[in-house]
């Protein structure tokens, strides 16, 4: 059987309506030269018969077990795919028609990249407030970026050569600590192993915001899974520096610096204020780096705004 250029890997649970849309999404490329691995957490919604009713040679559907660690299903996803590029999409987000076309034609050109990542519309389903995310951008150094100034990448708008997975090893964590933010670890991975990142300045799918979505319904624990990783690559992994105290304490500042932004955008002036000032207090050169950079992106790349979520 001839390889497929892409492999479409999906892990879902529980999300027939959502997931319905996402297949159809991949279904309706322009570029049909792909296969779907669709691996289901056991879910107890009409997903089977859903993904049976499309009777589609192309879509392979794997039951797995996960324990509510996403990694386990894209892991077995990677295993299973047959192509040369793993494209990613989560089982609530959708591709524009054109996607897969676009990403083959730049990969012909430019078959040195290892991750190439594209822009995608926001969609808050509460709010229904749109807005374009801009991902990147790729600079030397950039697994030191990606520890001191947090995840620049999308799941669902990212693309990786199977070639260097294995090559290198690269798988995404099981480790249970770092669910559901496995995949900022996975970055991170890529990063420290020299990957090229290619970002193309092109919206051409759709991320989902919702009630049931694993953001809006774990934030608490997506945070810890953030410090948990974070705290792995700046004390166990990274070797750029020797100061891993004074590294981490740059994080922290960004980290409640985030926290601060989401206060101040939910009109909490007087507490977001009164807490920007005592971090300014304990951390006045890393706090002025932290805002430089994320000014930067704001302006630049119009990254994410804590005012999309209000």
């Amino acid at each position: 059987m001839e390889k497929p250029f892409f492999s479409v890997v999906i892990p879902t649970y529980n999300h027939e309506v959502f997931l319905e849309k996402a297949v159809k999404s991949v279904l309706n490329q322009t570029f049909t030269d792909y296969e779907i691995i669709i691996i289901d957490n056991y879910s107890d919604d009409n997903t089977e018969n859903l993904i049976k009713n499309f009777n589609n040679k192309n879509i392979k559907f794997i039951k797995n077990r996960n324990d509510g660690i996403i990694a386990k299903s894209r892991n077995i996803g990677i295993e299973q795919s047959r192509s040369e590029w793993i494209a990613f999409l989560d089982s609530d987000d959708i591709w524009w028609k054109d996607r897969l076309k676009i990403l083959s034609d730049f990969i012909k050109k430019h078959n040195n990249y290892d991750v190439i990542c594209n822009n995608e519309l926001w969609i808050n389903k509460t709010n229904n407030r749109k807005k374009i995310s801009k991902y990147g951008p790729f600079k030397k150094n950039f697994y030191k970026i990606l520890i001191k100034h947090g995840n620049c990448l999308s799941m669902s708008a990212s693309i990786v050569k199977k070639k260097y997975l294995v090559e290198n090893k690269i798988l995404f964590s099981e480790e249970k600590d770092f669910a559901p933010y496995e995949d900022y670890d996975f970055w991170m991975q890529i990063a420290k192993d020299n990957g090229k990142f290619k970002f193309l300045d092109q919206v051409l799918g759709e991320h989902l915001f919702h009630q049931e979505s694993w953001m809006q319904k774990n934030k608490l624990l997506l945070k810890k899974s953030t410090l948990s990783i974070l705290r792995h690559h700046v004390f166990s992994v990274q070797n750029f520096t020797n100061k891993k105290k004074n590294l981490w304490s740059h994080i922290e500042c960004g980290l409640i610096l985030n926290d601060i932004t989401g206060l101040l955008f939910s009109k909490k002036y007087l507490k977001g204020f009164t807490e920007l000032f005592k971090l300014f207090c304990r951390y006045p050169i890393k706090l002025t780096a932290h805002i430089f950079f994320k000014l930067k992106r704001i302006f630049l790349f119009q990254s994410y705004n804590k005012s999309f979520f209000k």
